[in-house]
């Protein structure tokens, strides 16, 4: 196991230094409190110093100090919460001995402990969809991306006074056409379908007046292919394109990891969550947010248009995995959207 030491004046700081260079699966063996600086013993500082380790597999010694660590009131709360969740063993034992870490410096209440917890662990950003012109949309078939474009396209035409378009990548299935025609017609905005780059080029060329050009790609299983290589080099070519990848919450963590992987980083500009409605647990957000630094886009909680989507900031995210198992179910996002 390769052991380093990390000193940062909070364990926040401390746990975010050791994600960014020892990764998502280091474990951390040890930590205390160290005094830093001074001078004859005045004016010291106080630093948490935290050992961490990058085998995969934790030994039988260090389960079972987290076993240990799990018996304050406060933290059998957490790994209960955790376990129902559905939070992978690795990323559950690494979130309870961050824990018991800021358990030590006084922290009593389970709100504040949880808090602490998720935000020195996760990478919480967002990224709102539609900065650039061409937007496309991508992801596995039946995650609901065509009508997520639909609420977008609504989002900038009603909101923000833009000119929209669609096109259609989706030439495989005749009922993805006729399903952005009829949302085209409500929207009263042109629907175009390309058979390949050319065609894409020529109508985002004819589609000059429009703001923004909503682009739906086809659906295909990314657990055993990627983009293809032609849309991968036109992503990488045109400076106003930007990749979103549209992913269920009802779906297993473990294979929207493996999704993710199968794109190339550098085209990737945030996730679209999709059917946050159909699913009673976050646990697949959380460990999302574990496991990427990418940016959370926007979030759709249903099937009507336009009104079942949200754009969270960092704060409503974490506070949707603060909650309670039993309420953190998708039906509340449905009133995320009159708050904002």
């Amino acid at each position: 196991m390769k052991i380093r030491q990390f000193v940062a004046p909070t364990m926040e700081q401390a746990v975010k230094a050791i994600r960014i260079e020892l990764g998502t699966e280091a474990v951390i063996l040890h930590s205390r409190e160290v005094k830093t600086g001074g001078w004859f013993g005045f004016f010291e500082k106080t630093q948490y110093q935290i050992t961490a380790g990058m085998e995969v597999k934790e030994s039988t010694r260090e389960v079972d100090s987290i076993k240990t660590l799990s018996k304050s009131t406060l933290q059998k709360r957490l790994s209960a919460h955790l376990r129902q969740m559905g939070i992978s063993e690795g990323v559950r034992n690494n979130l309870m001995l961050t824990a018991n870490m800021i358990e030590k410096s006084g922290i009593t209440n389970y709100s504040t402990l949880l808090n602490r917890v998720l935000s020195s662990n996760l990478h919480v950003t967002c990224k709102r969809p539609g900065e650039k012109r061409l937007l496309f949309i991508a992801g596995p078939t039946g995650v609901g991306k065509t009508t997520t474009i639909a609420k977008l396209a609504s989002e900038e035409i009603f909101m923000n006074k833009k000119k929209a378009a669609f096109i259609t990548l989706d030439t495989y299935r005749i009922a993805a056409v006729d399903q952005l025609k009829r949302y085209g017609e409500i929207l009263e905005i042109p629907v175009h379908v390309a058979y390949d780059e050319f065609d894409l080029m020529r109508l985002c060329e004819d589609e000059a007046d429009a703001d923004i050009i909503f682009i739906d790609t086809a659906g295909r299983n990314y657990l055993e292919t990627g983009l293809s290589a032609e849309l991968l080099a036109y992503l990488k070519r045109k400076e106003q394109a930007e990749l979103f990848v549209a992913l269920s919450l009802a779906a297993k963590a473990s294979d929207l990891i493996q999704i993710i992987d199968s794109f190339d980083s550098e085209v990737i500009a945030g996730l679209i969550l999709t059917k946050k409605d159909e699913t009673r647990s976050l646990g697949t957000l959380l460990e999302l947010l574990y496991h990427t630094n990418l940016p959370i886009g926007c979030v759709t909680t249903g099937q009507s248009v336009p009104e079942d989507i949200c754009f969270p900031d960092e704060a409503k995210l974490l506070n949707w995995l603060s909650v309670e198992v039993a309420n953190a179910n998708g039906s509340s996002a449905r009133f995320e959207r009159a708050e904002e």
